[in-house]
């Protein structure tokens, strides 16, 4: 039996720091996905394109608490899906998809039934 090797991105986050251009901040890849989703969809097509076979979300920091002091907490399921389309998005530029089995978002306790997420892998 033959076995695959998976491959993780990077640190998104630290090429984050380096390409914004700011001073972090609490929120500062909140901000990023809030101002600039695309920056974040590069960082992972670079790393496909470097051979990572997997992408993690930007975002550990989306949680309802801590956007809550920043009166963001409104916008938790929109910053949720657009870091899984910024991952989404680089997977396919870089890579022929097809659908896998449906995932779901995880983080922050939710209220609302979880929305399916279409998980994307490499065609055989």
């Amino acid at each position: 039996m033959k076995k695959a090797i998976t491959l993780l991105d990077g640190s998104v986050g630290q090429e984050l720091v380096k390409q914004y251009g700011k001073k972090p901040t609490p929120l500062w890849s909140t901000e990023v996905m809030l101002r600039d989703p695309n920056m974040v969809s590069n960082i992972h097509s670079a790393y496909f394109e470097a051979g990572a076979t997997v992408a993690t979300t930007n975002s550990y920091t989306i949680l309802r608490d801590r956007l809550k002091h920043f009166k963001l907490e409104h916008e938790v399921h929109n910053l949720w899906n657009s870091s899984v389309a910024a991952a989404c998005t680089a997977r396919a530029r870089t890579r022929p998809m097809r659908p896998a089995r449906p995932l779901t978002t995880t983080g922050a306790r939710r209220r609302r039934p979880r929305r399916r997420i279409c998980r994307l892998t490499r065609r055989a």
